[in-house]
This record gives C-alpha cells, structure tokens and sequence, in this order.
C-alpha cells in the first residue's frame, strides 16, 4: 500500500492583542486536527510552545504563533475551516499554506487552487509556485497583509526524495525497534536538538519533533520502496547558519534529489553541496517581508533510474 508523503503546511501568526493560544484546551486542538483526518499521538512542551506529534505529521503552537503540516490524503484546509470558526482574520497578522506536489495527486481530496479558493473567505494574498510543473515543486498562498518577521526569525526546509537504500532500510526493517536506538543508528540524534519526542510507525514510517527554547525540529520519514520522501524542518538557525546545518541533513539521509526552502527577512547567496548540481532556483519578496528561496538539487550519475511502480 503506498503512502504519500508529501506535505501541506500552513503557518499562522496572531496579532499580540489575541489571547494565548496555548490557553486553549487539548480539545481544542484535538479537534483541529481530527478535521484535517489525522489525530494527536502525543505532546512535549516547555516555557515557548506545545509541540503535538500527529498520526500524519505535526502541530506546533506558541502563544502567538502556529505551524502544522499533514501528510497523505489529509485536508488540512478543513483544519483552517476550523480554526476561522473560532477567530477572525482581524486576528491574524500574517498567514501561509504551502503544499508539496504529490506523486499520486488524483487520491487527494483536494487540490492547491481548490484549496485556495477556500483560503479566500478569509485571506487576500497571492498564490506563486517554485519550481517547474512537471519537476518537483512547491505551491505557496501568502496573504498580502503588510507583516514585518523579526529579525530572528529563519526557517528552513530540507524536502528529499530518493533515500539511500541502506538509509531506507532502517526505517523500514524496524517492527518493535526501539526509537531512541533508530534515531542513533541513522544518526538523526546529530541533526536535531532539545527535547524528543518520536514515532515509529506500523508497518513502516517515523515522525520526530524536537523542542529547544522557543525553537523547533520535525522529521518525518516515508519509506517507501518507490518514492521514498524524508522532510526536515526548524527554525533553529540564523541565514548563515542554514546551508551547514543542510549539508549534514542531506548527508544522514543521502537523498538523490531534494529541495531547499528557505523563509528569512533577507535572501542569502546561492548555496552548494557536495555532490549535487542546482537544478532551478527562484526568490521571491512576499508583503509579509519574508524573503522566499526555493532551491532544487540534483546528483549528476543519476541520469538512469528504475521506473516507480505503483
């Protein structure tokens, strides 16, 4: 049975006036992610935020602030719908929806321009993609509100397809593995930080978050035989920082392609990493003030390759 592990994700930030959203009881965010079709496994929390582990994903929230991102046939639109019954855009500063392209888009419920037409009740903002059509790519919807991100305020995405089979392996031949020994052995524990919180799913698959201060880690590993996908995001590291802190996630999963997504107040220069070839790149300046970077990497001896079979 295949699983898509392709991502949507939207980020929320509320105006400071708003009450915490972390004053909002575990029903609450229950809720919100049944919607979507998925469920909370589990939670870790500190003095900046609860971070929620999902059966498709992860759910992250501050007092001010929110990211959740789902995976396989989930709507997390519907968890948007949900949201909105509870808050008025008046509320918010500053929304976005990104959605990863599928390998098998006509068993989603959904589409991006589908879902953005939904978004539109709420939000003015301006729907771009990075990347070309028929390559990997990634959908964004940003609203056009004018928000200023503060000076600290960094995110990246490290989106890698066609995983080293000995890489693969381990997250596959894993029934009953312990979790804390996987993340040793794959050397996940050298790439994250903080508190731990993870998963290792029946038959096959693994999600991690990790919390440090008022910063966070997520992994999320789909080990499938054809089209296996890993996505590693935080928010942990300054601009300049970013490019290292990828050349070491790329290295513990070995990845034959993979995309680098960047949200920073300013553009960094363009990047290499060993081995791979920049296939595209494109920036983009949103009225949020996030400068947006989406570049697209490649290894040169993979030029032959197996068909995917379904």
């Amino acid at each position: 049975m295949f699983f898509e592990g392709s991502e949507k994700k939207i980020e929320v930030i509320f105006k400071p006036s708003v009450a915490p959203l972390r004053q909002q009881p575990r029903a609450f965010w229950e809720s919100l992610v049944a919607v979507s079709k998925a469920q909370i496994l589990s939670e870790i929390s500190n003095e900046s935020m609860t971070a929620y582990l999902l059966s498709e994903s992860s759910l992250f929230v501050y007092d001010h602030y929110l990211v959740m991102i789902t995976c396989g046939t989930t709507q997390l639109v519907s968890a948007v719908e949900h949201l909105m019954t509870h808050y008025q855009a008046s509320d918010i500063d500053a929304f976005f929806y990104e959605r990863k392209n599928e390998l098998l888009p006509q068993e989603q419920t959904t589409h991006f321009f589908k879902d953005v037409e939904t978004l539109r009740q709420w939000f003015d903002g301006e729907a771009m993609r990075y990347g070309r059509e028929d390559e990997h790519h990634l959908y964004l919807f940003s609203c056009d509100k004018n928000y200023q991100p503060a000076p600290d305020d960094h995110t990246m995405e490290v989106l890698m397809h066609g995983i080293a089979p000995e890489v693969m392996a381990l997250f596959r031949d894993c029934k009953g593995c312990d979790a804390e020994d996987l993340r040793k052995r794959s050397g996940i524990n050298d790439i994250v930080m903080g508190d731990v919180d993870d998963f290792v799913f029946e038959p096959m698959g693994y999600s991690l978050n990790a919390i440090h201060g008022n910063r966070y880690f997520t992994i999320h590993v789909t080990p499938e035989s054809e089209g296996s996908y890993i996505s590693f995001e935080t928010n942990a590291f300054k601009k300049e920082d970013q490019v290292e802190w990828a050349q070491k996630v790329v290295q513990v999963f070995k990845p034959v392609n993979f995309d680098l997504v960047l949200f920073n107040n300013e553009k960094i220069e363009r990047p290499d990493f060993d081995s791979f070839i920049m296939k595209r790149q494109f920036a983009e300046k949103l009225p949020s003030g996030y400068a947006t970077q989406y570049f697209s990497y490649y290894q040169p001896n993979d030029n032959e390759q197996r068909p995917v079979k379904f």
